[in-house]
């Protein structure tokens, strides 16, 4: 490198900077796009370049460029000639740690790795997304329900019994599908949390089982008004912000 040429110095400075980033950057990965390793490469023999002047020429050449638009990963592979950062390397996700002189089994070696190590991880994914399904829909059977007040008791009621809650009074009810009306302890919004995704919170009022829902009409202006299977005194409306939180769920819910 020229010691002379202080723009080029800087220049020099600017690169490895870049290169040491995507480098701290990539240790917390476990593959990096094909866009960018070839960027990383472009970037250190650049460098080289400065360093070694007209001493070196190089050519990169990309046969397909299409395959630079997508989201192709590569792995993560230390080629070296030093060995003593090799548990370090594994410490920082690399898939392997290949000393020089290299050759083309040993890079095929690598990758066929990372293959392998891909497919046990997706295998995994799979068991434990399949797992959580299973956990939360059996939460969601489960459907422990609620108490309701009778007299001087707490009795249990499921929630599958229960058509809405309602705030009046400053007292929350519960309204079973047989017409039933009840005082409950629990506010709305713990009764939120608990219930399953059949209930929809219509506003600060109204908690309602889709079961109980016969259809949803336009209300002056922007909103909705929820029409129930059954004759109730109260209106139940719907603002315009969770008009179409609503119509989305009553949609899934019908699937």
């Amino acid at each position: 490198m020229d010691k002379n040429n202080p723009e080029m110095g800087e220049h020099y400075l600017i690169q490895l900077a870049e290169f040491f980033r995507v480098a701290i950057s990539h240790n917390k990965q476990f593959a990096a796009t094909l866009q960018e390793e070839l960027s990383v490469c472009k970037n250190y023999l650049e460098m080289q370049q400065i360093r070694f002047g007209a001493a070196m020429d190089w050519e990169l050449v990309v046969e397909n460029t299409e395959q630079l638009k997508g989201h192709i990963n590569v792995p993560i592979i230390f080629c070296t000639a030093y060995n003593d950062y090799a548990i370090e390397a594994f410490k920082v996700n690399g898939i392997e740690y290949i000393l020089k002189p290299f050759s083309k089994e040993s890079l095929e070696k690598a990758i066929s790795k990372f293959e392998n190590l891909k497919k046990l991880l997706a295998d995994d994914i799979v068991h434990q997304y399949e797992a959580a399904m299973k956990a939360l829909s059996t939460y969601q059977l489960k459907d422990n329900g609620t108490h309701i007040k009778y007299r001087d008791r707490f009795l249990p009621i499921s929630f599958d019994k229960i058509a809405l809650f309602y705030l009046e009074n400053e007292i929350n009810h519960l309204y079973t599908h047989s017409g039933k009306i009840y005082s409950i302890p629990e506010n709305l919004e713990e009764l939120e949390r608990q219930v399953s995704t059949t209930f929809f919170r219509v506003n600060r009022q109204f908690l309602v089982n889709r079961n109980a829902i016969r259809d949803a009409t336009e209300h002056f202006p922007r909103k909705l008004k929820v029409n129930l299977k059954f004759p109730f005194s109260k209106d139940i409306i719907v603002s315009k912000e969770k008009k179409s939180p609503l119509l989305e769920w009553l949609v899934i819910a019908n699937e």
